[in-house]
Parts: structure tokens; C-alpha cells; sequence
């Protein structure tokens, strides 16, 4: 089998650190595969990256040591480092379609515990409602919001649960946590029995008629939950 030798080429070069690539887009004008030398003169950290293949590293000399891995949403920084969370579900979609309506994607929802997060070494403080970004925070009374000190550790997430989105991006589902469409369902279906039982009081209908309203509405409503 033939064997191509490309020099190396300096792709990075910093007082700290200095990377020599010998196989890649710059030394060989290849996308298969990336062989470089990293040379550090003193302790340094970099930001943690995602690469779309495997990466396996041999040190020399030294050590390296592995940082944490935290999932962190929109506007973290801007927020202070901390992430938005709430111990209410139902608050759940009305709280995604302020602040996120606008963000285009498939979303889960993380279910997490204070103690879980507790456990990996992250605080959660219970606080008002806050900004996200440059949207100004959702009113809602006197109700405090759990605030998760800093990004999450994914040891800490016990479930994860699929998001629905309608067409024009408002979040209308979490599955398995709370169903906007299902609450919905419900309090016009509770309307129309209040509208059937008044009917039946003004008119003298039989009650059969008012009674067997309420048993179709109330088992398909727990169908559809």
C-alpha cells in the first residue's frame, strides 16, 4: 500500500499552547481523519468540544485532566450562569411559549430532583421570576422558580421527556408531564355539562340526559390525559 507524507503545519500557535497538524484539513487537504501534535507550556483550559468523529489522545508528558460536562440552555451567560427551571408542571408550556416560542428545534424537558442536583455538586435556590435573554420575565404572582446554579449535570437527570410543537412553533405537549390540548379538552367539555345541566334545570329534561352527558365527558376526557 502506497504511504503519503505531508510536513506539518502549524495551525495554532499562542504563548500557551502551539498545535502542529500533520494530517487534516491544512497539512493534507483531507476531511477522514486529524493527526495533530498539541505542545502546552503551562497549565491552560480549553473549551469543551464536540467533534463529529472519535478522539483519542496520547500524552507524552504531563496530564490531562477531563472537565465536566454540563448541559446549558439559551442565554445562560447573559442570565448570570444559571439555568430556569420550575417544580410546577402546569407552568411548564406557559413558561415555553414567552420566552421560547421564537427558538426553532426539537425540545425535551429534563426531570431532575434538587436533591439529585444536590448530589452532583450544584445548588438550586428557589427565587422570582427572572428575564431570559433580552425577554422580560413572565408574570406569575408571588410563585417562586427553582434557579439551577449553573449548567446541568446530565448524572442529575432522571427522565427526559419529548416536547410537541405546533406549525407556527408554540409548544402545545410534554409528554408523560403535562398535555395543554388535554387541559384544554377539559375545560370546554366542563363548560358544555355546566350548559347541558342548566339546560335540564330551566326545562325539566330528564335527568338520564344530564347524567349520561357527565359519564361520556368524563371518560373520554381520562382517555385523552
Amino acid at each position: 500500500m502506497a504511504m503519503s507524507v505531508w510536513p506539518s503545519v502549524n495551525v495554532v500557535e499562542t504563548p500557551v499552547f502551539s498545535i502542529a497538524e500533520y494530517h487534516g484539513h491544512v497539512a493534507s487537504k483531507s476531511s477522514n481523519m486529524s493527526a495533530c501534535l498539541e505542545t502546552i507550556a503551562s497549565a491552560a483550559e480549553k473549551p469543551y468540544q464536540t467533534a463529529a468523529f472519535d478522539v483519542y489522545v496520547l500524552v507524552l508528558e504531563g496530564c490531562v485532566q477531563l472537565g465536566v460536562f454540563l448541559l446549558v440552555c439559551a442565554g445562560f451567560e447573559q442570565d448570570g450562569k444559571f439555568t430556569h427551571a420550575t417544580a410546577d408542571p402546569s407552568k411548564l408550556l406557559d413558561v415555553l411559549n414567552h420566552f421560547y416560542k421564537q427558538e426553532p428545534g426539537d425540545w425535551v424537558c429534563l426531570r431532575m430532583t434538587v436533591d439529585g442536583l444536590e448530589a452532583a455538586g450544584v445548588e438550586t435556590v428557589f427565587e422570582a421570576t427572572a428575564p431570559v435573554g433580552d425577554t422580560p420575565s413572565i408574570d406569575m404572582g408571588d410563585q417562586l422558580f427553582p434557579h439551577i446554579q449553573g449548567g446541568i449535570p446530565p448524572e442529575a437527570v432522571i427522565a427526559e421527556h419529548s416536547v410537541a410543537r405546533s406549525e407556527d412553533g408554540a409548544f402545545v405537549c410534554i409528554v408523560g408531564v403535562c398535555n395543554g390540548a388535554t387541559t384544554t379538552f377539559r375545560k370546554k367539555m366542563f363548560s358544555l355539562l355546566s350548559q347541558v345541566a342548566d339546560f335540564t334545570k330551566r326545562t325539566q329534561a330528564p335527568a338520564l340526559v344530564f347524567m349520561a352527558g357527565v359519564c361520556v365527558g368524563t371518560a373520554f376526557a381520562r382517555r385523552r390525559a
